[in-house]
């Protein structure tokens, strides 16, 4: 209820602010538009000084001139110019404008009138006396005057304008800074609270997200991933049924080492996909007890020793023995199959892993790195997430889970350590990842 009534009296304070806003810069409009009806006066003034002086050219040129076609010409431009030069004096006195204006207007209707006078008097009789005596000095008063009052009026009406603006402008900055110091003192709790549901909203959004992605990649996992391998174990059980009465030995043995293999990737991809789920359900504990690094990667080497003398990869632990860590055992363990593993998988025969760690006062950092073919840039950006990471065959046309690198992202990260990569193209790759001593 006191939410709703904060919101109101925000909304009432916002719409005043606005009015008056609105209301400031119509007033401002209004002065501006006045202003530019001034404006519009000294252009007219501007174009009697440039008629003026055209018209007198235009004597000069008649009295001049002594080619009769010429002449004629002249004089219809005369009789244009000389209407127009009327026509803008009565735009002038009788245009609605300030009283300042309309009184310099007045000040210059004498020296008009006798400079107009004597054009219509030459445009009539062109006699040397009325051009030489006359024009020129008429000329050079309606100059005079008109010089005198556009220069008066420009400044006068270049500092209105001025002054305008920086009021205006003034004016509006201090309105909008209060208007902001009001609605935020007055919606400020309102705020605070919806970026309270906001970020929960998001947080609900990005957990639901996130079970989408598991459930799809699961589902892919299941329907893709698990089928070869048993495809594989059928497969070739068919072959030793049918062979087997047949006495090929060798044949036989082929393949039930193939059957040993699908079989082998089968089981591997059950267990991610059982600690995988049962991760995301919550029901993995991370347990904690103090163990020696080095002995755990031994008993890892010795699971994939098969997988590494069949690719002749040697695989050295050169984690120092005096190295103690307290973390979960077989999460860790894990980490380490799927590294050692993913390193087996994309190093070439006669190659080299090698696993090393380095302690100090915070963490321990671990990495585990090869000779093997490396990745590009667009698969390292992809590398740990489950929905855009796709298992790639191996240097020996090996299967992989797809699952085995964000396995090891999230056990390292209910460790609260931190995983990355470094890799280059036909060089190999260095998994490194650290878990803290506290």
């Amino acid at each position: 209820m006191k939410h709703n009534k904060i919101l109101k009296l925000a909304s009432i304070t916002l719409v005043v602010m606005v009015v008056m806003i609105i209301s400031s810069m119509l007033f401002f409009l209004f002065l501006v538009q006045k202003n530019q009806n001034n404006l519009i006066i000294l252009n007219k003034l501007e174009r009697q000084r440039i008629l003026s002086q055209k018209l007198t050219k235009t004597c000069y040129s008649i009295y001049q001139d002594s080619d009769s076609l010429k002449i004629i010409e002249y004089q219809d431009i005369l009789k244009s110019d000389l209407q127009e030069f009327e026509q803008n004096n009565n735009f002038l006195l009788t245009n609605e404008i300030s009283e300042e204006y309309s009184t310099k207007i007045i000040e210059l209707q004498p020296y008009f009138k006798i400079i107009n006078e004597k054009y219509i008097a030459f445009s009539e009789n062109s006699y040397e006396k009325v051009f030489s005596e006359t024009i020129l000095e008429a000329e050079q008063e309606f100059f005079t005057k008109m010089d005198y009052i556009v220069y008066s009026l420009g400044n006068d009406n270049f500092q209105k304008i001025f002054n305008f603006k920086y009021f205006i402008i003034f004016s509006n900055l201090i309105l909008i800074i209060t208007i902001i110091l009001l609605i935020y003192k007055i919606i400020r709790p309102a705020i605070i609270e919806n970026n309270r549901y906001s970020d929960l909203i998001q947080k609900q959004n990005q957990e639901l997200k996130n079970l989408v992605m598991v459930k799809d990649k699961f589902y892919s996992i299941i329907s893709h991933d698990l089928k070869n391998p048993f495809n594989g174990i059928i497969g070739f059980s068919e072959l030793i049924m049918s062979n087997a009465h047949k006495g090929y030995g060798e044949k036989i043995f082929k393949f039930a080492e193939s059957i040993n293999i699908s079989a082998i990737q089968a089981y591997k991809l059950l267990e991610n996909l059982l600690e995988w789920s049962m991760l995301h359900k919550n029901e993995l504990k991370v347990k904690k007890e103090l163990f020696i690094l080095k002995q755990i990667v031994d008993e890892v080497i010795n699971e994939l020793k098969t997988i590494s003398e069949k690719k002749q990869i040697l695989i050295k632990n050169q984690i120092n023995d005096e190295i103690i860590l307290e973390a979960d055992t077989n999460m860790l363990m894990c980490i380490f199959r799927n590294l050692i593993t993913n390193s087996l998988k994309f190093t070439d025969l006669n190659g080299e892993v090698i696993i090393s760690a380095v302690k100090n006062s915070a963490e321990i950092i671990i990495s585990v790195e090869d000779n093997g073919i490396g990745m590009e840039k667009n698969i390292l950006q992809n590398l740990f997430i489950a929905n855009k990471i796709k298992s790639k065959k191996g240097t020996n046309n090996e299967h992989g889970t797809g699952l085995g690198l964000t396995l090891c992202k999230e056990f390292i990260e209910k460790h609260n350590g931190k995983i990355w990569v470094e890799s280059e193209v036909n060089k190999g790759s260095k998994f490194n990842f650290s878990i803290p001593l506290k």
